[in-house]
């Protein structure tokens, strides 16, 4: 039998009702799924909230711990800092203590020498000497034309006659080793007819005779002073001439330089100055300078690469003497005077005072280095205020140390009219020669021998 349409369609509808309410199960428990989903996203949110606010106080925590840490470190690196400055602090008296001990003088020879004026010491294959400039012998007539002297050092620092240069009214003495040959240059002042410009001599030690011979000469006026010194590896000298024999006209101290080829030393350079006493040179840095003293100021000359061109004026008014003295790559000069002697520090662009030095008398100083400590001896002429046995003649030379910021008055040595003084070596020990005059130009050499005293404090 066929069918009627009409159960066919109900047959069919009842087919899609039942698919509807599968569908709508599926639906629901979808729905149930994501709202399941939603509630675990949320809480998985929270979570993750938690977690940043956790690491966030966490960041704090550790952040203020570590800037505890820091203020505590600071506060601990500062104090130990302190602890450190004040530790060097104690240090450094201790060492200045230690090498600010008292310098004992020993005196161990007498030499009588004639006017003895200036000393140079040097050493020639092993052997030590030293070279004494003679001004002038006025025992009983004023004679200038007298012999300098050099004297060989034994290893006991004694003294021995080795041999005399000829010379007029010597001021000075200076050393120097020339690709092994041995120099003496010998600035003199006068002759007999007190002639003033007359030659100074440069002496060379010859090896086959074993003694020194004369080598060259310098057309000099009134020469007071020399200093040989070397730029750039080539040998330079230095003279102070201080009057010509007219004393209206000026007289041009000089700077002659070391000819390889010719094997003598060529005029340079005149340098303007005005009675000459003293020259030094200083080498500072890659900067070459030469420092005159004249009559009334200190004129300090720079090299430039070519020639020598005018740096520096410093004001002074008939000083006796100058030095100078480098101590940790720091440069100073120091310029004598009879009262109130003056230290002057090179600061980059000049020489600036840095310190007054109260000195009686001073005629010389001379800058030595012992066990690693650098000392300035004064030697005093004639004192302004000492009266002892009526005498101003018979006075005190004073020694000075370096404590590393400036000079301290330190030793003393009993002398007589004493006009200048030279440091040297024999081996291991350290001597002071000490040039007194007692009535006359007749100069009474003293040698001491140097040693420190033991320090109390430690």
């Amino acid at each position: 039998p066929i069918p009627s349409p009409s159960a066919e369609i109900e047959k069919r509808i009842k087919t899609l009702e039942t698919t509807q309410l599968n569908h709508t199960e599926k639906i629901n428990i979808l729905g149930n799924q994501t709202e399941e989903l939603k509630k675990n996203i949320t809480a998985l949110k929270m979570v993750e909230d938690f977690q940043n606010i956790c690491i966030i106080d966490l960041t704090k925590d550790v952040k203020s711990i570590a800037d505890d840490l820091s203020d505590g470190l600071d506060n601990l690196t500062s104090k130990l800092e302190k602890n450190i400055t004040a530790l060097k602090e104690v240090v450094h008296k201790v060492q200045t203590q230690s090498k600010a001990r008292k310098i004992k003088p020993k005196n161990v020879q007498r030499i009588d020498t004639i006017g003895a004026t200036a000393t140079a010491s040097f050493r020639i294959d092993g052997e030590s000497f030293v070279a004494i400039a003679n001004y002038e012998d006025n025992y009983r007539d004023v004679v200038k034309e007298i012999n300098s002297t050099v004297y060989k050092v034994d290893q006991e620092g004694v003294l021995t006659h080795f041999q005399d240069l000829p010379s007029s009214g010597a001021t000075d003495v200076e050393y120097c080793n020339i690709a092994g040959e041995h120099f003496l240059a010998v600035t003199n002042q006068q002759n007999n007819m007190f002639d003033r410009e007359i030659n100074s001599t440069l002496y060379q030690f010859n090896k086959s005779t074993g003694r020194f011979d004369i080598y060259q000469q310098f057309k000099t006026a009134s020469a007071s002073d020399a200093e040989f010194f070397t730029i750039d590896g080539l040998q330079y000298l230095a003279i102070a001439n201080a009057r010509k024999e007219d004393s209206s006209k000026q007289a041009f101290s000089d700077v002659y330089t070391w000819n390889d080829e010719s094997k003598q030393f060529t005029y340079y350079q005149p340098l303007a100055t005005d009675k000459a006493r003293i020259v030094k040179h200083a080498q500072i840095g890659m900067q070459t300078f030469v420092i005159l003293l004249n009559d009334k100021s200190v004129d300090v000359y720079n090299h430039n690469g070519t020639y020598f061109s005018h740096f520096q004026s410093i004001t002074s008014t008939k000083a006796a003497d100058m030095a100078s003295v480098s101590i940790d790559n720091s440069h100073r000069l120091v310029v004598v005077n009879h009262e109130n002697s003056y230290l002057y520090q090179f600061n980059g662009t000049g020489f600036k005072k840095a310190q007054t030095i109260q000195t009686n008398g001073a005629q010389r100083v001379q800058p030595f280095t012992m066990d690693n400590n650098h000392y300035l001896a004064f030697t005093n002429f004639k004192s302004s205020t000492n009266s002892n046995n009526n005498d101003p003649h018979r006075h005190t030379s004073d020694i000075y140390h370096w404590d590393g910021t400036q000079y301290n008055e330190h030793s003393n040595l009993d002398t007589m009219g004493a006009k200048s003084s030279n440091h040297y070596r024999s081996g291991d020990d350290n001597y002071l020669m000490v040039h007194g005059d007692e009535t006359s130009s007749r100069v009474t050499s003293y040698v001491y021998k140097l040693s420190h005293v033991a320090s109390s404090f430690l």
